[in-house]
């Protein structure tokens, strides 16, 4: 089941930040939207979480459109990473994540089921020795491994990330890639916001470039990542070379202009 946003358009407060936006997303890849600060990146990612209802156009789940779901279907289908998440209760790091399975809870509570899942997220994202920290008091790393470990647990078709390589070092932000790569292989779509070129270009199966609100450009990191684009959109010359993994690394090396 695809997720797709058709002539999406987005206003807000007299300003337009997504103008005309269609994309088409496959289950079981992996998709990364990037582009400069201020694109319209966010905007575009709450939208296809249905947090923002578009001004005109939609967001469509299959053939469903999002704005006919319920809100608990739409959250057990749709998880969401946001780079703002707060934490506003200094509860354990379990029960923190335990919330992500809230939308599939009957009125008894949390099962075997449920319990498994919560354990599962935790050991995909290294964050079980954390179980009984208070979520507060963890390092801003901790958090981001314990709030995608939350999204996790929620089993959803869906999983939307906000720059989720944010406040990690770079074993877990190694750690991060393969778990979402993972997910990805076990069939769910996922979609993430990323400001790091090199970490784009590994991971995704489609790059998707926003450029003042607008689809600069959609597809394959080799078709889409080109010199000619990152001097267009980014205003940047990039070197691009392949690492040892046969994979690219992008380093930007002077300004375009």
């Amino acid at each position: 089941m695809d997720l797709r946003a058709e002539h999406l358009t987005f206003t807000r407060r007299g300003r337009t930040i997504l103008r005309d936006v269609s994309l088409r997303m496959e289950r079981g890849t992996v998709s990364v939207i990037i582009g400069p600060n201020g694109a319209g990146k966010s905007t575009l990612l709450s939208c296809l979480a249905g947090l923002h209802i578009p001004s005109s156009g939609d967001v469509r789940l299959g053939n469903a459109s999002l704005g006919s779901l319920t809100h608990r279907d739409r959250a057990r289908r749709i998880g969401l990473l946001d780079q703002k998440a707060d934490i506003h209760w200094n509860i354990e790091a379990r029960s923190l994540v335990a919330l992500g399975r809230l939308p599939h809870q009957g009125r008894w509570g949390p099962d075997a089921t449920d319990e498994a899942a919560i354990d599962q997220a935790m050991a995909r994202t290294d964050c079980v020795h954390l179980a009984h920290r208070p979520a507060q008091q963890l390092s801003g790393g901790e958090q981001g491994r314990v709030l995608l470990a939350r999204v996790l647990a929620g089993e959803p078709e869906w999983l939307l990330a906000d720059e989720p390589l944010a406040n990690l070092d770079p074993v877990h932000q190694i750690d991060a890639m393969a778990c979402l790569r993972d997910v990805a292989a076990s069939g769910v779509g996922v979609v993430m916001v990323l400001h790091d070129l090199t970490q784009a270009a590994r991971i995704a199966d489609q790059v998707i470039v926003i450029d003042q609100g607008q689809v600069a450009a959609a597809g394959p990191p080799d078709a889409v990542l080109t010199p000619d684009l990152f001097g267009d959109v980014f205003r940047v010359r990039v070197h691009v070379d392949t690492g040892p993994d046969g994979r690219p690394i992008l380093t930007p090396i002077g300004r375009a202009d």
